[in-house]
């Protein structure tokens, strides 16, 4: 059907980001999907879902800081693109910059408040980034989107957490005593 829609209009930039897609996502063949987003980008540059998705195959090639660039290069098109900004915040949380990440995910939210894709992906990254205080924070707002059991799920991470942390003190503590009886 897309190629269809490319042969009639060889200047579709939409055809071009749909058949980008099915090769990134269906057929596994990202050199493919990469022409196509490129192609879509030439035919228009101002459509930010072909940037997005540009970024999108560099963050899977784990080149975070490139993804960052174009997720930001998205953003200028539409700066309340939630998926870029949730994007943007999972790339800068793989980088040296990951103080950025927070504010990205912040901004996702704000733009985006019901999308479970992006609470679930900072739920992760504040877990990953043991930010208990503002995990706290946005878990209060995720049990309105994600549903109690994944809810339930995220809590128990974040308990087992505590309770594997008081298990190594205590082990340490006790090391320390049994190496002085010694």
């Amino acid at each position: 059907m897309v190629d269809k829609a490319i042969s009639i209009n060889r200047n579709c930039a939409r055809a071009w980001l749909n058949r980008g897609n099915i090769f990134a996502r269906f057929k596994n063949d990202n050199d493919e999907a990469k022409k196509c987003y490129e192609k879509a980008h030439q035919l228009d540059p101002k459509l930010h879902e072909a940037i997005t998705n540009l970024g999108n195959l560099l963050y899977l090639g784990d080149r975070f800081v490139d993804a960052a660039y174009k997720y930001l290069a998205a953003l200028e098109l539409d700066p309340e693109d939630s998926e870029s900004l949730c994007n943007l915040g999972m790339a800068l949380g793989k980088t040296k910059y990951r103080e950025f990440a927070t504010l990205a995910f912040d901004e996702a939210i704000t733009s985006g408040s019901g999308n479970e894709m992006i609470i679930t992906n900072y739920l992760y990254f504040l877990l990953d980034t043991k930010n208990w205080t503002k995990f706290d924070q946005v878990i209060i707002h995720a049990s309105k989107y994600i549903g109690d059991a994944q809810v339930k799920t995220f809590k128990q991470i974040r308990g087992d957490f505590f309770k594997a942390l008081k298990d190594v003190k205590e082990s340490v503590v006790l090391e320390n005593n049994l190496d002085r009886e010694i």
